[in-house]
């Protein structure tokens, strides 16, 4: 099966403060559970663009002088699409430009790429085509519309997030409900140290459970995607 790139990520990793996995930090761009160095304050036109700073201010100890300057230069890339809504990366090239302009000093970050498998696409387009003219492509559909193969050099496999996607461009990772450990044993499932899925053999009787809202996940596309890291942190 071909994987295919869905989205990079540069993250903040928290502790989750809640169920059995309670202070683990889990390895997913879900921003439920993790903070994004590129997220809607980055860009000048959005709500939390231009009111909502103080909560990056502090996360990230960064000035309104620094915000300025993400934004400027993120108003651009993303017209340019290579970034995407809501807190995307549509290529390595731009996530490095990013994190060395802006967060050069940082240690306290991931970088992963989320990748989808090729008979996921199709419906994955469909869902998510904007219906009116107004409604801008979430980061994720844009990025699967260029179909960019999954990267083999400098990137390392560590396991699979169960995701669900919203119309938003966010997505809920499993570990965001309470079930999740019911999902692992009803499935026979392991986790690794980062929180993810090690490799299974069952995973469309997976995605079937966790697409049935009968089941306690909420009512939106659940799809089960490839995580990797880059390898060496260093050449970013």
């Amino acid at each position: 099966m071909n994987y295919y790139l869905g989205a990079y990520h540069l993250l903040k990793l928290k502790p989750l403060d809640f169920g059995k996995f309670k202070g683990q930090k889990v390895l997913t761009g879900s921003r439920c559970l993790n903070e994004s160095y590129f997220d809607a304050w980055s860009l000048s036109w959005t709500e939390d663009g231009m009111k909502n700073l103080s909560e990056p201010k502090k996360e990230f100890n960064i000035t309104d002088a620094q915000i300025k300057e993400i934004q400027q230069w993120s108003d651009i890339k993303f017209n340019d699409k290579h970034l995407g809504w809501i807190n995307t990366f549509n290529d390595i090239e731009t996530l490095r430009e990013y994190k060395i302009r802006f967060f050069d000093n940082i240690t306290d970050f991931e970088i992963i790429g989320i990748y989808f498998p090729e008979n996921s696409i199709q419906g994955f387009i469909d869902e998510f085509e904007p219906q009116t003219e107004k409604t801008g492509e979430i980061g994720i559909l844009d990025c699967l519309k260029k179909k960019s193969p999954e990267r083999i050099e400098n990137e390392e496999l560590i396991g699979y997030d169960l995701i669900g996607m919203e119309f938003s461009g966010e997505y809920h990772s499993f570990h965001c409900y309470d079930n999740a450990d019911e999902m692992i044993n009803k499935f026979g499932l392991t986790l690794n140290e980062r929180g993810l899925l090690n490799e299974f053999d069952n995973k469309q009787d997976l995605l079937e459970y966790a697409n049935n809202p009968d089941n306690g996940l909420p009512f939106v596309p659940w799809y089960l995607v490839k995580v990797k890291t880059i390898k060496a942190h260093n050449n970013v």
